[in-house]
């Protein structure tokens, strides 16, 4: 009798986790269906445009072989140093600027009314929804000659000016309307993360004499450990990476040294080159970043797996 109860429930529970994987294959394979249609499949049918002189409308086929001359072009490059300065200055802002959800998240967490966590939440969530072409023209007006930070800085006598024309201010007004348009996901994941914190453990650390400090440091960062791992993995592969959008809004004559990546760059070879578009030449720039930033991916991925070993 207790062998076939054992049978039984075994069975189901069995019957439980095949249901749940069917489940959550639903849910995924749509998504893996538009990237095979959208991203692999025009990937690779117009990969070999790399080593070809093409220009669309014309048949790969009918364009001319160039080998490799499109990867020996963008290597010598005479600017491509400042390309690649400013890619990896806004990456390495943005990594920077990573800990500032978790901080947010775990302050709210420990905020005792819950009508300010629901404010918190929802003026932090605001933003995500908010088009980037708006959170750009926030970000010039503040910025402006008779924007709020001068007005502010007038407060203490500081005499005004436009900050949008200081080229070396770019990457931080840059990363900082990135992180603030995006701040509320990256907070509702960590929200999410801290949920499942066991109260007895913050009890049990209380009564040990643990400060609030202590606790957070103990039992909160690590439960918004991977989630934070995961962030900082993404970062990492796609340092080179910048909004394309957000930085042709930012662009102007007086920071287009520091504002021209190595992406807006390959946008430029293909929109603002209407006289002789290079279209293989962004194709060959593009291929590179790929590999340069799957590689990065790889490294950054074995190291966080040598870091969840250390805490393991």
């Amino acid at each position: 009798m207790n062998f076939s109860k054992i049978v039984n429930r075994k069975r189901n529970k069995w019957k439980c986790n095949n249901r749940r994987k069917r489940f959550l294959v639903t849910l995924v394979v749509p998504a893996f269906i538009v990237i095979i249609i959208f991203n692999i499949i025009p990937g690779i049918t117009y990969l070999p445009a790399v080593f070809l002189n093409w220009t669309p409308p014309q048949s790969l086929w009918d364009a001319k072989w160039v080998g490799l001359d499109w990867f020996k072009k963008i290597l010598n490059y005479y600017n491509l140093p400042e390309l690649i300065r400013n890619s990896v200055i806004l990456g390495l802002w943005d990594i920077a600027l990573l800990p500032i959800p978790l901080i947010l998240a775990i302050s709210c967490q420990y905020c005792g009314s819950p009508g300010m966590k629901k404010m918190i939440d929802i003026l932090s969530l605001i933003p995500v929804f908010i088009p980037t072409v708006i959170v750009v023209a926030v970000t010039q007006k503040i910025l402006s000659y008779e924007g709020l930070l001068n007005q502010a800085m007038g407060l203490f006598g500081i005499a005004a000016e436009n900050h949008l024309l200081n080229g070396h201010l770019f990457y931080a007004y840059f990363s900082i309307s990135a992180l603030w348009s995006g701040m509320g996901f990256s907070c509702l994941v960590y929200r999410a993360c801290l949920t499942v914190s066991n109260s007895e453990l913050h009890e049990a650390a209380k009564m040990d004499g643990a400060g609030l400090f202590k606790r957070i440091w103990y039992i909160d960062l690590p439960l918004c450990r991977p989630a934070f791992l995961v962030n900082l993995i993404f970062q990492i592969g796609g340092i080179l990476n910048t909004n394309t959008e957000r930085a042709l809004l930012f662009k102007n004559t007086a920071n287009s040294a520091y504002s021209t990546t190595l992406d807006l760059y390959a946008y430029e070879l293909t929109f603002k080159s209407s006289l002789m578009p290079a279209y293989s030449k962004a194709m060959a720039l593009s291929v590179m970043l790929m590999i340069v930033n799957f590689l990065l991916l790889m490294l950054a991925r074995k190291a966080a797996r040598k870091v969840e070993d250390i805490y393991a």
